[in-house]
């Protein structure tokens, strides 16, 4: 680690990274250390509510992310989950979600590097 700098942050993840910009913004000096080699996808994809939609908003980043990522508009249950009442349960949550400037969203990982 080379300088000096105000905070550390361990991990580049999505926390990690939002952290950052947000303490950079406030006149930080942030240092991101990650102990994986290189930034990778891991998993399949990443599902984004709309309340780190609104924290990536104040940041002035919710346009990139909205941009990358597709509105969730259908959603299904595992047949575990299936109930009589899992379809309108489903349908409310899309209507409610749906109400926030950015609604929940759904992208694959490999998208968004």
């Amino acid at each position: 680690m080379e300088g000096k700098f105000d905070v550390l942050v361990q991990g580049a993840g999505i926390g990690g990274l939002t952290l950052a910009i947000a303490l950079e913004q406030r006149g930080y000096s942030v240092q991101v250390v990650e102990r994986s080699p290189a930034l990778s996808e891991i998993g399949a994809g990443i599902w984004m509510a709309p309340n780190p939609m609104q924290i990536f908003d104040r940041l002035g980043i919710a346009g990139n992310v909205a941009n990358a990522v597709q509105a969730l508009r259908v959603l299904s249950c595992p047949q575990s989950w299936q109930s009589p009442g899992a379809g309108r349960l489903a349908d409310l949550l899309i209507r409610q979600l749906a109400a926030f400037k950015y609604p929940g969203s759904l992208r694959r990982e490999r998208s968004l590097r």
